[in-house]
């Protein structure tokens, strides 16, 4: 598989080493000589000292490529660069990456067909982490509002003890996964009985997280 990586800094740099470890032919391009000379030197990797964002900067790098992949820091830039690789060139794959989080929309203007944020990623893991005492989000589920949580379900739950039928969870909330306290993994019935110190995994909407932590994970 061919993959271009525009723009030679440490973000590029480590994706390209990454890459060609697991055998894919890639080509880096940089508009600065010097970033070009280091790590074709250090990698042993085609280069190509160019204006990506441009037409004739692309021309001798995407012909055949499969992938192509925007890092510069330059958000504008990365989109142009993705747009001319899909219109002129015909390269199935543009991955952009966004350094402002406020232009995650307008990469979608540009035609870009896969990008990421490492702001929104970070903010991501933080909040996973310590958005609420004893709960986490797991996955976000693409183009929804709804998230998989996980959390230990508190010995002062009203869900205690009651069957999943014949207990009202939170604004449409469900079960998908219990654990119990001996380690036995349960796709849950209707007749499944949640007990203190349950394990489990739910599908809800983000919104209601508060409340669903309130009541079922909260001492």
């Amino acid at each position: 598989m061919k993959v271009v990586i525009v723009g030679a800094g440490k973000v590029g740099f480590f994706l390209a080493e990454e890459l060609i470890k697991k055998g894919q032919n890639i080509v880096v391009i940089d508009n600065r000589t010097k970033a070009c000379e280091n790590i074709a030197n250090a990698l042993d990797v085609e280069t190509v000292c160019a204006d990506a964002s441009t037409v004739q900067g692309l021309s001798s790098a995407c012909d055949g490529a499969d992938i192509l992949v925007a890092l510069t820091g330059n958000d504008e830039n990365n989109f142009v660069t993705c747009q001319i690789a899909k219109k002129y060139y015909k390269v199935p794959l543009t991955i952009s990456r966004i350094n402002s989080p406020k232009n995650n929309k307008i990469a979608e203007y540009f035609g870009v067909d896969k990008s990421f944020c490492g702001t929104d990623i970070i903010v991501d893991l933080v909040e996973n982490e310590i958005e609420y005492e004893g709960m986490k989000i797991a996955s976000r589920i693409d183009n929804t509002d709804y998230v998989i949580i996980e959390f230990k379900l508190s010995p002062k739950s009203p869900a205690c003890e009651k069957t999943l039928m014949e207990y009202k969870f939170i604004k449409d909330s469900k079960v998908v996964v219990i654990t119990s306290t001996d380690g036995k993994t349960n796709t849950p019935q209707g007749n499944t009985v949640m007990h203190a110190g349950d394990d489990m995994l739910m599908v809800c909407r983000e919104k209601y997280l508060e409340d669903i932590w309130k009541e079922m994970v909260k001492d």
